[in-house]
């Protein structure tokens, strides 16, 4: 019996073998409203998609990577840019007030998913580093460009 609380809604056959798969390797995951799974580890909040009209689509997100306010919305949107081409490997999404890193693809079947998980996991780490770097060298840079315009400035 699963431990998971039970949803709303159905969830996919896909999504329910990944879900039965997550609890036999210990991870306490739950089930959203959508019919999303969702798994806290190493103190991030992950979402597992999978769609019920492509039975092949799977999603992982790292969520809420970085939280911004209105101010720093345009620099999220840069950034998210920037990791999503320079990494390859995974996308930087900017849904609303937050970042999220996400790696796709299609598998036939969920056991193909479950046999790549732990490298997906290893993708997403992968772009989270380089988002949180990319955020620090733009504030070095912004740093700097704030202490030379006052140097220029004498304020």
């Amino acid at each position: 019996m699963s431990t998971a609380q039970q949803p709303e809604v159905p969830i996919t056959p896909q999504a329910r073998e990944v879900l039965a798969w997550l609890e036999a390797e210990g991870y306490r995951p739950t089930v959203d409203p959508d019919g999303d799974l969702r798994i806290v580890m190493f103190g991030r909040r992950y979402l597992i998609t999978q769609r019920a009209d492509d039975s092949t689509h799977y999603i992982l997100a790292a969520q809420c990577i970085h939280r911004f306010d209105e101010d720093g919305q345009e620099q999220a949107l840069k950034i998210a840019l920037e990791v999503s081409m320079g990494t390859k490997a995974v996308k930087c999404m900017v849904p609303d007030a937050f970042v999220s890193v996400i790696a796709e693809g299609r598998y036939a079947e969920p056991a193909h998913f479950i046999a790549v998980f732990d490298q997906l996991l290893s993708a997403l780490d992968y772009g989270i580093r380089a988002y949180r770097e990319a955020l620090q060298e733009h504030a070095a840079r912004q740093t700097t460009a704030d202490i030379i315009r006052k140097a220029q400035t004498g304020h």
